[in-house]
């Protein structure tokens, strides 16, 4: 796909995760966003268009757009 580029997994992603679990403690399939969130932010990723709004809405680093409301 055009304009899509594959994200390395970086060395401290572990203590990103954690670091990201300890701010918003989560549950079940949840804690794949804030992985998700993780690996953008350390590849200074700051925007995401995603129709899961509330998944990542809480995470002020981030700009959350949903596709639907363009």
């Amino acid at each position: 796909m055009p304009h899509v580029c594959l994200l390395s997994t970086p060395l401290d992603l572990f203590e990103r995760w954690m670091n990201l679990l300890q701010e918003r403690p989560v549950t079940n399939g949840v804690i794949f966003y804030l992985l998700h969130i993780a690996i953008m932010l350390a590849h200074q990723v700051t925007r995401i268009y995603t129709f899961n709004v509330n998944d990542f809405s809480w995470c002020s680093q981030i700009e959350v757009i949903d596709p639907s409301q363009l």
